[in-house]
Parts: structure tokens; sequence; C-alpha cells
């Protein structure tokens, strides 16, 4: 492995830019930012002394790794577009969801280099406390992209498509699952009037139960001692929103099941 690795960052999106930062921060080069939109590039490649591309016909063909960092839906046709790798240089796409095999096509060694967490351009992420789940094609790419992990984060976890995907899966549920029954709740209070911050000792406690328990032996209210005649009071209070109603409906009776 070179000592100081030849990064190529493909996107300036969301994860690019603190992923590229945190591999500059452990000594990697990252020699080149791409987007679509130059304005972009420029913004993430000037942090980085870097150069700003917005053609992926430009990309430097001497990079030891290409980090795609685009929509799922982008991976597949933004990997064609690369120059031919050679077997000293690594293929990796920062997606939860989508399968290494989508570079099979164009890379000798190629795998995921995932990040399971939620990425805003505007907030500060420590990302030594961020999971790298990462999965090579071969020994050599699973060990390059290990190792690399390692020097960002304490936690890194080797792991195929499948159970990526399903750790990709539980994240939607406890982070923007939860986080729009958040939304629901305050705008609820919001309404009517009524101040929705009265509810933050209460969310507090709840994501510290979550947090240090079981949150499967911890579930309280009135779906889990089957409540009925509290859960229609509620329902009758969401009777013109039916969006809200049906998602009432849909959690209560899933908890009624699993606290049986």
């Amino acid at each position: 492995m070179p000592k100081s690795i030849k990064v190529v960052g493909i996107g300036a999106g969301n994860i690019a830019h603190h992923l590229l930062p945190a591999l500059k921060s452990i000594g990697c080069d990252i020699v080149q930012v791409y987007s679509r939109k130059i304005s972009n590039a420029r913004i993430l490649a000037t942090e980085l002394n870097s150069e700003a591309i917005n053609k992926l016909s430009k990309v430097n063909p001497d990079a030891d790794l290409y980090l795609i960092m685009v929509a799922d839906d982008a991976i597949k046709e933004v990997a064609k577009a690369l120059p031919a790798l050679t077997s000293k240089q690594y293929l990796a796409h920062t997606s939860g969801s989508s399968p290494i095999t989508l570079l099979k096509n164009n890379a000798e060694n190629f795998g995921s280099f995932y990040p399971l967490q939620s990425f805003k351009k505007t907030e500060k992420s420590d990302m030594n406390k961020v999971p790298f789940l990462v999965c090579g094609n071969n020994d050599a790419a699973q060990r390059f992209l290990r190792i690399i992990a390692r020097k960002i984060s304490r936690k890194v976890k080797e792991c195929n498509d499948i159970e990526r995907l399903k750790y990709h899966m539980s994240a939607v549920f406890i982070n923007n699952f939860t986080n729009h029954l958040a939304c629901i709740s305050d705008n609820i209070l919001a309404e009517a009037n009524l101040d929705p911050s009265i509810l933050k000792p209460i969310t507090e406690s709840t994501f510290d139960k979550i947090l240090n328990g079981n949150p499967c032996k911890i579930q309280t209210g009135p779906a889990s001692r089957n409540d009925i005649k509290l859960q229609n009071k509620h329902l009758l209070l969401l009777k013109d929103e039916p969006e809200r109603k049906a998602i009432y409906k849909s959690i209560s009776k899933s908890i009624s099941k699993s606290s049986k």
C-alpha cells in the first residue's frame, strides 16, 4: 500500500463533505473532486487543496482509490465512465444499499466503503465514531478498504451486500422514520398552538433508554397494554388527518403484536 494514498473523490454532496476531509486527515492525497456542477466541486476541492473537475473524462488515471459518492442510480454509469483501472488500483462506492457487483466490469479490485451515518454538509461529524461497513471483492480489496477505514474510525465491520442492506434498512427505521415521527409530533402541537418543547424531557428519556437498554423490552403506551379506549380517543383527534391516522393505527398494530 502506498505511503500516501491518492484518492479521486467522485461526488461533492453530503457524504463527500465529511469523508474526503477525513481521508485527508489520515494522510491521503485528495487529488481531484468531481461534481457535475463545477461550483460544487470547487468548494470542496479548495478546502482539500485538490483539483476540481466536472467531466469524468478528466479523471486522473494514476490515483490509488476512486471513491464513488453519488446517488445509487448513477453508480454503474459513473463507474463505466472512469478510466480503465490496473490491478494496483481500487474502486469503491459509499452506498448502503447498492451491491458491489455494480463495479465488477470496471476494476479488478472493488468494493464498498460505507459510513453508516446521516450527513449534512453544514453539520460536523466525529468520523472516529462513525461505523464503517466495508466489503471487497477479493482479499486485496478487502484488506485495502479495511485498513483505510480503521485509520478513520474506531468501529469497522466487514459485511457482505445483504448484511449491509439490512444495516441500511435498520438505520432508516431508527433515523429517518423516528425523525419523521418527531416531526409529526411537533406539528400536531404547533398546529394546536401548544408548546412542542414540553416533550423534550420524554424525548431525552426515550432515547436514553433506547441507547442503554433493549428497545424491545421497554415498550410502553396504550398499544402495548391493549388500551383500545385510549387509542380510539387519539384516533378521534386524527379523524381529519388520514395520513397521520393511518400511521398511528399501523404502528399501534405492530406494537400490539410484538407485545403479546
